[in-house]
């Protein structure tokens, strides 16, 4: 009542209107409303047990800050329009720290994060009281008399508090509903198989389940600690493991199971030594996630498995869109994805993220983590999907690589077999996550399903890396090998060292004579299977070797052709 009266006293300017008539306005519309409820409560007046007011002192110290900054600002703002700091200004200033208590006590605002309260549950005391806040701040205003253009800069500043302050109410409910999971028991939901973003299958159960090869007898000791201790409550999880690994074949004493993102609780840890290291701590939390990687690698023996988890980007924008409502949950998937996958990949932004985030709840795709996991020495065995998080079974295979800057930028550089066998680097925009390229041989073995020389359905690329490849875009980068003379215009495709051991050696042989080509001979023949697409390029370097001006010049035409009226794609 008193920020209507208000609002609607200064939208039509009733500067004049004298105090008098303001507080019987006030006694009028109290005195109502009392005779209201005591009418409908049959005149009789009861006092209803109080709740008790618990506050969150963390939360309603940050929310202090905010108010001052944001009046600190609007005041700095008026002096600069030649405003004088004069006593009414400062019994408005105490007047909003006022208002600020009345609407926090009012309200209930800053209570302690409960997890057994929704989104809304959570911030309905909240809006309350910038409702009761902005009210009582238009009444003031108005009792003091200030002039328009104070006016309009001060409630201007008490706008812009309830912006900021309801923007870090959201992220902290957002950060708090993210730790809540990191219990010691998770429960799981049921999940039989782990569906990707193009709805590739993974594979839960292998027709063999993968036995440690080094032999120290057989034992029960680590099945009955998973299924009756750490994983009591966790039944999906334990049928998970028993599926996929032969746990009979793992010394328990030369096992460990923990929840920490501590690189402390691995690096005391003696090197290859372990059987089985499990950590149920999701790996986005992670500072460093390579460097951690490579700690287990070390700690393990040779076949030795790593058993994690991660959130990736798909499930994590389902959690966004469960947790809150359909618009308002794209809203801050949004904002989260710049923040936490965006920025962290920025030159200089990313340095300031890590330092306000510590890397904490990094937004990770599927592909980057078990990239990295092939990065830093490892293979992976088994892949499921429960309670929102993908669990992955990983053998150490080998040594971590040692390439020190993997690609992780829009542009890179891709090492391809060239003329002469030679390592040649080929240029283009990124439309993979990062890290897919250690995934090319795991891709390969897993889906096995080749169109031309491409995966279908290939889970490593973006969804931007599907419109970039359908304009071809990401290939105009190669008109820099193209000058370098790295490339000619038309030839077969330049491949990866995995790609290149997939034919027949003496194709590989043939291949290794010539240069490799923007625009391969896949365009003029459309090949339909790996086979037929070995005997293209066959027939072209074949013909190249005896007619190579001609041949290009057939080649060049009948593919653009294809591309331009047949809408021929490689993809």
């Amino acid at each position: 009542m008193l920020g209507l009266f208000a609002g609607f006293s200064m939208f039509f300017k009733l500067y004049d209107v004298s105090y008098l008539i303001l507080l019987w306005s006030l006694l009028s519309s109290v005195a109502i409303e009392v005779g209201f409820v005591l009418y409908t409560n049959g005149f009789e007046l009861g006092i209803g047990k109080q709740r008790k007011l618990i506050i969150s002192y963390r939360v309603m110290i940050v929310d202090l800050v905010i108010l001052v900054w944001v009046m600190a600002f609007a005041l700095s703002y008026q002096m600069k329009e030649g405003l004088y700091f004069d006593e009414k200004l400062i019994l408005f200033l105490i007047s909003v720290l006022t208002a600020w208590l009345v609407a926090a006590i009012m309200s209930h605002q800053f209570p302690p994060y409960s997890p057994q309260n929704d989104f809304w549950r959570y911030i309905w005391g909240y809006l309350k009281a910038y409702t009761i806040f902005m009210a009582l701040l238009s009444f003031s205003m108005l009792l003091l008399r200030l002039p328009v253009q104070e006016n309009y800069h001060l409630f201007g500043g008490g706008v812009l508090y309830t912006f900021w302050s309801f923007i870090v109410v959201v992220f902290s409910y957002v950060d708090q509903k993210q730790k809540q999971t990191d219990e010691v028991n998770v429960s799981l939901l049921r999940s039989s198989t782990f569906i990707d973003y193009e709805g590739s299958v993974f594979e839960v159960a292998p027709s063999v389940k993968y036995s440690l090869p080094v032999s120290e007898g057989t034992n029960d000791l680590l099945i009955e600690k998973l299924s009756g201790i750490y994983l009591k409550n966790d039944n999906e999880l334990f049928t998970f493991l028993e599926n996929n690994l032969d746990l009979r074949s793992f010394n328990l004493t030369k096992t460990v199971i923990l929840r920490s993102s501590d690189t402390y609780n691995l690096e005391v840890l003696p090197q290859n030594h372990l059987h089985l290291f499990f950590n149920l701590h999701e790996i986005n939390d992670f500072r460093r996630v390579n460097a951690y990687f490579i700690e287990v690698n070390k700690r393990l023996i040779n076949g030795g498995v790593f058993i994690g988890r991660l959130e990736p980007i798909r499930l994590r924008y389902l959690r966004f869109l469960k947790s809150y409502p359909f618009y308002l949950g794209h809203i801050f998937y949004f904002i989260d994805f710049i923040w936490r996958r965006v920025i962290p990949k920025l030159p200089g932004l990313k340095h300031f993220y890590f330092i306000i985030t510590k890397g904490k709840n990094r937004a990770i795709s599927l592909a980057e983590g078990l990239g990295r996991l092939y990065y830093c020495g490892f293979e992976i065995i088994g892949s499921t999907e429960l309670d929102g998080y993908v669990y992955f079974i990983a053998k150490k295979s080998k040594k971590p690589h040692t390439d020190t800057n993997p690609s992780y930028g829009p542009l890179f550089k891709m090492k391809r077999v060239g003329k002469g066998g030679k390592n040649i680097y080929v240029y283009k925009l990124r439309t993979m996550h990062p890290f897919s390229e250690y995934l090319q041989e795991y891709t390969f073995n897993r889906f096995g399903s080749l169109t031309g020389d491409k995966v279908e359905k290939d889970f490593r690329v973006s969804s931007w890396g599907k419109f970039l490849r359908k304009i071809w875009l990401d290939e105009i980068p190669m008109l820099i090998n193209l000058v370098k003379g790295d490339l000619k215009l038309i030839g077969v495709r330049p491949l990866s060292f995995h790609k290149y051991k997939m034919y027949p050696k003496e194709v590989q042989e043939l291949r290794i004579k010539f240069k490799p080509g923007l625009v391969p001979p896949f365009y003029f023949d459309l090949p339909k299977n790996f086979e037929e697409l070995v005997r293209s390029e066959v027939k072209y370097l074949n013909e190249y070797a005896q007619q190579p001006v001609l041949t290009d010049i057939k080649y060049f035409f009948g593919s653009f052709y294809n591309i331009l009226i047949k809408k021929a794609r490689s993809s």
